[in-house]
């Protein structure tokens, strides 16, 4: 194995070694099979602080009730930052922070427009890892990358996006 020091484009994967194996048939002198094996690293996780969802919703300008649902979603999530939400679950939540079945949908709408969750299937939302993480730094770090959430300035204000799998547009910068 020879170490490769060169670093992605985007500086995420680090090829760390790549092995090639040659089988011959000793007798014809024939290449029987050939294989090229590479060993990548991914970058290490970076230094994080803890917020919390009330500071959040400070920073990303949302009410006191979208707090409270974020906190409830954030907790049913799974290492996929997947959220399954169930009628019964849904039920659950809304009796819990005293909503009605439509107040509950609204919420959920308006995360869903603020790019703090997204939509991914029939009562499945996945939650933006940017924000919100849980399993290993390799994982996260996969999702945060099909997940770009960027701000656009202008003079009307700035305007936060999520792109799946694109590249910001030069104006604009990543959020996290």
């Amino acid at each position: 194995m020879k170490p490769d020091s060169s670093d992605s484009p985007k500086g995420g994967k680090i090829l760390a070694f790549r092995s090639q194996t040659t089988e011959i048939d000793h007798r014809t002198g024939e290449i029987m099979r050939e294989s090229t094996t590479n060993v990548v690293k991914i970058q290490t996780e970076p230094a994080y602080v803890k917020l919390y969802i009330e500071d959040l919703s400070h920073i990303l300008d949302l009410k006191d009730h979208h707090a409270l649902l974020i906190l409830e979603l954030i907790r049913k999530m799974d290492f996929d930052n997947i959220i399954t939400l169930t009628p019964s679950s849904r039920e659950r939540i809304s009796d819990k922070l005293g909503i009605q079945g439509q107040t509950f949908r609204n919420y959920l709408n308006a995360l869903v427009k603020r790019d703090i969750f997204r939509r991914i299937g029939h009562n499945e939302f996945q939650a933006n890892p940017h924000l919100f993480a849980r399993g290993a730094w390799a994982d996260v770090y996969e999702r945060q990358q099909a997940f770009r959430m960027v701000v656009t300035y202008s003079p009307k204000g700035k305007k936060i996006d999520t792109q799946i799998g694109e590249d910001p547009a030069p104006d604009q910068l990543d959020l996290l």
